[in-house]
């Protein structure tokens, strides 16, 4: 694993990381990790690969850790098999799942109205564009119904 100091400060919330030019090895993904004094222990942030060559990654601190002083960049070539493994482990997993059940439980109750019976294919098709934006999110910042302002 290369990895690269970030001096100044380490207030800063999101880690931009893209490619210069296309991978070389087929298969493989660059896997991106953080960690903070005494850079021992790295936390997955999410990978890039040929096909998704840059992303914006948000910095979430272990709370027994606390918010370090200084901050290592990890950069990591690894097969796709492992970069889909480790971005499972993401929050936003869960997240996703979370929001699925609360979609379904939504749609059950709302079934029981009568307005379901005359509008419901149309109803269905709000849920399926709702359901989409909100693993999009998902996606991009599993925590983005935490950070609101």
């Amino acid at each position: 694993m290369h990895s690269t100091p970030c001096s100044e400060s380490c207030s800063g919330r999101d880690v931009v990381v893209f490619l210069t030019q296309p991978l070389q090895v087929a298969g493989a993904g660059l896997s991106c990790y953080i960690t903070g004094p005494p850079f021992e222990r790295y936390h997955f942030l999410g990978a890039v690969d040929n096909d998704v060559p840059s992303a914006v990654f948000r910095v979430r601190w272990p709370k027994e850790e606390g918010a370090p002083t200084a901050a290592r960049l990890g950069l990591s070539l690894e097969p796709m098999e492992q970069v889909a493994v480790q971005k499972a482990s993401l929050p936003g997993t869960e997240l996703v799942d979370f929001g699925k059940q609360v979609a379904k439980d939504l749609w059950n109750y709302l079934a029981s109205f009568e307005v379901m019976h005359q509008h419901g294919q149309f109803l269905l098709n709000l849920f399926d564009k709702w359901m989409q934006r909100f693993e999009e999110r998902c996606k991009r910042d599993p925590f983005w119904w935490v950070n609101r302002e």
